[in-house]
């Protein structure tokens, strides 16, 4: 027996994982009773693979500064948010676009992400299992926040590299530096802890690990800044991408060739060690979290965002015709997947 998966939506809308959600998608190689005798269409195909995703990624970090709770689309560090997810785990979310037992396509933030002041950066990752044999490549950090720039209004408060900013003059100087202590011409409030802060000559005094009333505690100090200069902090960034959906295709030959794509532009390729044909594990897809694993596991691969479509068809494309919508070749879809259907009642 042959199962068709259609899912539609009566408003042209994408399918959300909103912030603080627990849930997934299951696409199910069996439904439990009348397990198929045999795999048969996407579970049937053997050789090449390719994937594609229209997907909409949000923050997981936040930005500790903002003085509301986050939003659908920031996950918040207020105490809501550190009970779902803490700081720490951030840093090395495994965010699940999809998976099956062997192949899963992930976005992974990374330790660099994780300043209060820096909204999540993803990279992507891209697994394949032939055998017993897993070989997994990632990106660079590719889906990035952008650095609020304001030097319009006070360009003399700024510091820059190459003609680029990257800190801004704080309120406060120096009064005097103890140890690890820098203590401050005034409150503390506006700094955080987790930010970078330099002097006024632009060299890195170091990130703050502790808050006093007067004063902020570093982990360890690189240059000492002097007294009655102004301490300067990183950029705050803001995290435009969760605006707009991201082209994202993984493509797999029996030759061993894997490929990563971001907005249609090769960005990773690599070699399976051991190569030949592909064929789907007889077991259940999931979008949005990889509920397999422990609890604990499977929240740290929850997917924030929104999904617009999914396309997987056979053989390897080595490029695409649009990457606004999907556009795949009928006779090679195994699987599409369209979340944004136009309102069928119109």
């Amino acid at each position: 027996m042959i199962k068709l998966y259609n899912i539609n939506s009566t408003e042209k809308q994408s399918l959300q994982f909103p912030a603080m959600c627990d849930g997934y998608v299951q696409i199910p190689w069996g439904d439990g009773s009348n397990t198929p005798a045999q795999n048969v269409g996407l579970w049937g195909h053997t050789g090449g693979i390719t994937l594609e995703f229209l997907i909409t990624p949000y923050d997981v970090c936040n930005n500790s500064v903002t003085p509301y709770s986050g939003s659908q689309k920031s996950l918040s560090q207020s105490t809501k948010g550190l009970a779902y997810l803490q700081a720490s785990s951030r840093r090395s979310l495994y965010m699940n676009v999809l998976y099956i037992t062997n192949l899963k396509v992930t976005l992974e933030s990374s330790a660099s992400s994780a300043s209060p002041n820096s909204p999540a950066s993803y990279s992507i990752s891209f697994t394949v299992v032939i055998g017993s044999t897993s070989t997994t490549i990632t990106t660079e950090d590719i889906i990035t926040p952008e650095v609020i720039n304001n030097t319009s209004s006070a360009p003399t408060d700024y510091l820059y590299s190459s003609h680029t900013p990257f800190a801004v003059k704080s309120a406060r100087t120096v009064s005097s530096v103890s140890s690890n202590t820098i203590n401050l011409s005034g409150s503390s409030a506006s700094f955080v802890v987790g930010e970078k802060i330099y002097t006024n000559a632009g060299a890195l005094i170091g990130t703050i690990a502790a808050l006093g009333s007067n004063s902020v505690t570093l982990s360890s100090i690189t240059n000492t800044p002097s007294n009655s200069t102004y301490i300067y902090t990183e950029l705050p960034k803001e995290p435009t991408y969760v605006d707009v959906p991201h082209h994202i295709a993984v493509t797999y030959s029996p030759a061993g060739t894997m490929v990563i794509y971001y907005d249609g532009q090769e960005v990773k390729r690599g070699i399976h060690s051991l190569g030949g044909d592909f064929s789907f594990h007889a077991s259940d897809i999931y979008l949005g979290q990889n509920p397999t694993g422990s609890y604990s596991a499977n929240r740290r691969t929850q997917f924030i965002g929104e999904y617009h479509e999914i396309a997987i068809t056979g053989g390897v494309s080595k490029g695409f015709r649009s990457t606004n919508s999907l556009l795949p070749t009928f006779k090679n879809t195994l699987l599409y997947m369209d979340f944004e259907e136009a309102n069928l009642n119109g």
